[in-house]
């Protein structure tokens, strides 16, 4: 099975991190910035104490796509999506060292988080449903993931977080 992702690019949809204020703004290719309310986590934000002896401890990486457990690789279901994200001040800066955060739910609808109460069986062992990176100096980052998946009462969606030490903390999703 060939990976060839559908490209959702994100280079012509920004996420621009506000500088001193909590309102990430998204750029488009045109220049035109769109407010962002800032969000709650939602009940399925894998925590950090949870991440490190949760079911992927120590893989947490940006391709959501592939678990590796017990020697033995698991590619998720779904359709495969390429995330391309650049973080940026409210000038338009690119913010280096930006740390960013997705998660999202399994093809199934199912999040990898002890509340969501899925049997293992519900659950794709494939897909990582979290996944980490630190921007560059450009201020890019790139996930693998899947397409999102519809659940009861949400449209499909990818919660996202962005940290940087210029604005503190900002969660958005949807």
């Amino acid at each position: 099975m060939s990976f060839a992702p559908t490209r959702l690019h994100r280079r012509t949809l920004l996420l621009s991190a506000a500088a001193a204020v909590a309102a990430p703004h998204v750029v488009r290719a045109a220049g035109n910035a769109t407010p962002l309310p800032p969000m709650t986590e939602g009940p399925f934000y894998p925590q950090p104490a949870w991440r490190a002896r949760g079911p992927f401890a120590g893989d947490w990486d940006t391709d959501l796509t592939r678990v590796t457990r017990g020697g033995r690789e698991r590619v998720a279901e779904g359709e495969p999506l390429g995330l391309e994200l650049q973080v940026r001040d409210t000038r338009g800066r690119a913010l280096d060292g930006a740390v960013v955060e997705i998660w999202q739910c399994d093809n199934w609808g199912r999040y990898r988080h002890p509340r969501d109460g899925a049997q293992p069986a519900e659950v794709d062992e494939g897909f990582q449903g979290y996944g980490e990176a630190r921007a560059g100096a450009q201020g890019t980052v790139a996930f693998r993931t899947i397409r999102p998946a519809p659940y009861a009462g949400r449209t499909p969606h990818i919660h996202l977080k962005v940290r940087h030490a210029s604005f503190g903390e900002i969660t958005c999703g949807g």
